[in-house]
């Protein structure tokens, strides 16, 4: 739905990069948070392990995720208009001399 609502669906390229790194994005969260809850529960702390398996620290941590990969898309936007304005002032860079004796000795 990101992809569609941010109009970079028909953008190939930036869509598997994007999904690359969603996928990136859950799997290094899931990590942590499975350390975590592990660590919560291994040393007695019950109450921040239903916090985070049960209650709303669960809801925080999907919308950290979620804002990760905003934040990738963010990026990739950035980055991807960065990369046209540079081909904008090579494509409008006017002829140097040596470029005009070249292509008049043609």
């Amino acid at each position: 739905m990101l992809l569609y609502w941010s109009e970079n669906l028909s953008d190939r390229q930036k869509s598997i990069f994007m999904l690359i790194g969603a996928v990136v994005i859950s799997v290094s969260g899931n990590i942590l948070r499975n350390a975590l809850l592990t660590f919560f529960h291994g040393t007695g702390k019950e109450g921040l392990f239903v916090w985070l398996h049960d209650a709303w620290g669960g809801d925080l941590y999907s919308l950290f995720m979620l804002g990760g990969i905003v934040l990738l898309l963010k990026v990739m936007d950035r980055l991807d208009s960065q990369s046209e304005s540079e081909l904008d002032e090579e494509e409008s860079a006017p002829v140097g001399e040596e470029d005009y004796t070249i292509m008049s000795e043609q």
